[in-house]
């Protein structure tokens, strides 16, 4: 027990160093391509694209591995050592980049294509290291299939708490104190420690992950002899990349519309990311303390996704009445307001965009739960899952940047998103109920097909609010 919570304890950390090497390299890299929603939105699909193939390749190495501890700490040691290489690759894309584009003519695609090339190339070594961790330690502490949801959403929940403590402390205490370069070397630092504390602690330690027991091996059997309840099952693990594309087009948009309520700065881009993290880590929290275990995944999964979806579009219609709120309250807290306080927005920030990432965080171990009950490795079907989320994750990033943002705008581009979230989890629910012949699967395929036509012909043709900037004026 003592050796798992040591293992949760450096798993914490390793979740608050990734979470600072993001802040810090986007930092870094959005000086060299510009502060503008494209920049950020290569950045991070360029952060979410090493995390993809690290989970897909280092899932199916673990479970050729007889140690998987002794794994973890040898990935933590080459994240600490590449980690360091960074400054100097960015060091170099800025020499790169500056000369591209003094050669242009204005700001051609090829522009664009050089940034997601060379985002890429500095950023793909330590993400692709990361993106193993999660199921490497996944491998090392599920006995049996049936523990894959807890343990999942317990590491799930820990190493996202770290990363709340990471982005909070990297955009308020130590860029502010120390700078990008020494921020950078102090993560690379702990990153060291903890892969040494898991390489002292492997030689102590007794696997406990094993084969599946007989009962587990007949579940999957009866799921194998049942397609269409193993349809909805594949469909909610499938939809983890839905989940995953959907964030983090919101993340870009949301970024964007906070961006222009309180300007573009470290604190707004610290406390949107921690509102995601938090919420994240407060629903993996709660599947874990709370498991439906009576329910199938493919229902939770689908009931989940419909509710971020409601969430998500009440979100856009809030989002607007930033400023003015943040007004309201400036005026509330301080007698004689000398000019716009940021802080107000950002709180309000964060509690508006809550509630649709707590859903988010209950979808990820959902979906790793449906992805288990159809599969016999556990390390490959949670490197799978890390796959397919961050994959879905770059093409919302880029999708959000590129697309929705110049031709939709802001606010419908989250409405379209909420759209896609209520009629996927409407898509996955429908198949579990058809798989459970509950209802007349007429009555089932017109249902849906109303709803899902009905969300996204909602989403195209309300009314858009428009992001106003601060006027400070109306201070006075």
């Amino acid at each position: 027990m003592k050796a798992r919570l040591f293992i949760y304890s450096l798993f914490l950390l390793s979740g608050a160093t990734a979470l600072v090497y993001e802040t810090v390299w986007a930092r870094s890299l959005t000086l060299v391509f510009g502060a503008t929603h494209e920049a950020v939105s290569v950045v991070l699909g360029a952060f979410m694209g090493g995390l993809a193939l690290g989970g897909m390749a280092l899932g199916r190495v673990v479970e050729r591995v007889r140690s998987p501890l002794r794994l973890y700490g040898v990935l933590e040691v080459l994240i600490a050592i590449s980690a360091l290489l960074v400054p100097g690759a960015i060091a170099v894309v800025n020499r790169v980049y500056v000369a591209a584009a003094l050669a242009a003519d204005g700001t051609p695609w090829q522009l664009q294509v050089l940034r997601v090339f060379l985002a890429s190339a500095v950023l793909v070594v330590p993400t692709f290291l990361m993106g193993g961790t999660l199921p490497v330690l996944v491998q090392l502490l599920v006995a049996r299939r049936s523990e894959v949801a807890n343990r999942l959403a317990v590491l799930y929940a820990v190493n996202t708490g770290g990363a709340v403590l990471g982005t909070l402390s990297a955009g308020f205490i130590l860029l502010p104190s120390f700078g990008m370069r020494a921020t950078a070397g102090l993560a690379a630092a702990v990153n060291l420690a903890i892969g040494i504390g898991a390489l002292v602690l492997s030689r102590q330690w007794a696997r406990v992950a094993g084969k599946a027991a007989p009962h587990d091996a007949g579940e999957h059997q009866s799921l194998a002899r049942a397609p269409s309840e193993a349809a909805a099952l594949r469909l909610a693990f499938y939809g983890t990349a839905i989940a995953g594309m959907g964030a983090l087009a919101l993340e870009v948009l949301w970024m964007r519309g906070i961006t222009i309520a309180v300007g573009n700065s470290a604190y707004s881009f610290s406390v949107m990311l921690a509102a995601f993290l938090v919420g994240i880590a407060i629903g993996s929290t709660i599947h874990a303390a709370f498991p439906l275990q009576r329910l199938s995944p493919a229902l939770q999964f689908g009931s989940v996704m419909i509710l971020l979806g409601v969430a998500s579009a009440i979100v856009s219609q809030l989002l607007p009445h930033l400023p003015s709120w943040s007004l309201s309250l400036t005026r509330a807290l301080y007698t004689e307001p000398n000019g716009i306080k940021a802080g107000g927005t950002l709180l309000l920030s964060f509690a508006i965009m809550l509630a649709p990432c707590i859903f988010m965080g209950l979808a990820f171990p959902m979906a790793g739960e449906a992805g288990s009950r159809l599969r016999d490795r556990v390390g490959s079907s949670i490197g799978e899952l890390i796959a397919l989320n961050t994959s879905g994750a770059i093409v919302g990033a880029l999708g959000a940047g590129f697309v929705l943002i110049p031709t939709v705008g802001m606010q419908r581009g989250m409405l379209l998103i909420a759209a896609l979230f209520c009629s996927y989890g409407v898509l996955v629910s429908a198949a579990h109920f058809r798989a459970r012949k509950t209802v007349h699967p007429w009555i089932l395929t017109l249902a849906t097909t109303a709803i899902v036509l009905a969300a996204f012909l909602g989403a195209l043709r309300l009314p858009a609010g428009t992001f106003e900037c601060w006027q400070h004026s109306a201070t006075t």
